[in-house]
């Protein structure tokens, strides 16, 4: 949906409108995460933005949708270019599923692979 020749930022509002009928405000690039698998590369431009208040999903083709606070986001099982994304965000510090962590730290650390806006 987006050409290698346009900017994320510019059509991602539009793209979420058109597959889901959600409208948005405030988009702004968050980083970018690359994840490798065995046989492709992943990589995703990450963006934060707010619903346009008022306004509803359009759940077709999906079975279900629901709202979450980001730390609801840590009950949920996540792979792992998700965990990057997350991290981006500084809602968790867990990049990795093998990943050892000390609970009481939680200093968010940049997962390989991805990087943040200035």
């Amino acid at each position: 949906e987006i050409g290698t020749d346009e900017a994320p930022s510019d059509r991602v509002a539009e793209v979420l409108r058109r597959h889901v009928g959600l409208e948005l405000r405030g988009v702004e690039p968050v980083g970018s995460v690359e994840h490798l698998f065995t046989h492709r590369r992943l990589a995703l431009d990450v963006f934060r933005a707010r619903p346009v208040p008022g306004g509803r999903v359009r759940r077709e083709g999906f079975v279900a949708h629901r709202w979450l606070r980001p730390e609801a986001l840590l009950e949920l099982a996540h792979a792992g270019a998700t965990r990057k994304a997350l991290a981006l965000f500084g809602v968790t510090n867990e990049v990795s599923a093998r990943a050892a962590r000390d609970p009481r730290d939680r200093t968010p650390r940049r997962p390989r692979g991805a990087s943040a806006r200035p």
